[in-house]
């Protein structure tokens, strides 16, 4: 099932946080993505095509707020794809972890915190070089984001997203077609993950 994201999304790339709209259609972005059959989150490449016209939904959660387009879904914590209008507050979101460390940006996961640049190039066998940033993180670990409201947003531009990734594109709790979505213009803190 294609995603379409809403042009004021904010994809979280090897960029940092970047408006959907930012990002040229047709061409690859690195995004980030749980992917189940590995366990973690991993680096991917995505492609936006070209926008339509519809209906954009605010989600809110205790990390600040996200925008999405109509169709798309969020991962709870319990691995559920569900439609961000059938999200009630109080629901649990997959959220995913960033820190500042020694000037890199760090991914933090269950058992050990993952420099980002690592991660990409180990998933994408390219010759990234390290997203490096100054300032502190204030971020608290272990932050879970909880749904606080959820409603109707105004008419945006809506892209279409596509993962590359092998697995179903079919929102079940096998599919690695999940991308990190962020609340704000900051590179550290949390975010969730939509499809």
């Amino acid at each position: 099932m294609p995603s379409a994201i809403a042009a004021t999304t904010r994809l979280y790339t090897d960029m940092g946080s970047v408006f959907a709209k930012m990002l040229t259609p047709g061409n690859p972005s690195v995004v980030f993505s749980y992917d189940p059959a590995a366990g973690r989150v991993k680096a991917k490449t995505a492609k936006l095509g070209r926008p339509e016209r519809a209906l954009s939904w605010i989600l809110r959660t205790g990390s600040g707020s996200y925008t999405l387009g109509p169709d798309q879904a969020v991962r709870t914590l319990d691995g559920q794809a569900v439609p961000v209008r059938d999200l009630k507050p109080g629901t649990e979101l997959h959220s995913c972890e960033l820190q500042n460390a020694d000037g890199d940006i760090f991914l933090v996961n269950e058992t050990a915190m993952v420099p980002l640049h690592q991660l990409i190039e180990q998933d994408l066998e390219t010759g990234f070089q390290p997203l490096s940033l100054a300032s502190p993180s204030s971020y608290r670990a272990g932050i879970i984001q909880t749904v606080l409201e959820v409603g109707e947003g105004a008419p945006s531009d809506v892209y279409p997203i596509t993962l590359d990734c092998p697995s179903p594109n079919d929102r079940s709790a096998a599919s690695g077609h999940s991308f990190l979505i962020w609340p704000d213009g900051t590179s550290f803190g949390s975010g969730i993950f939509a499809y």
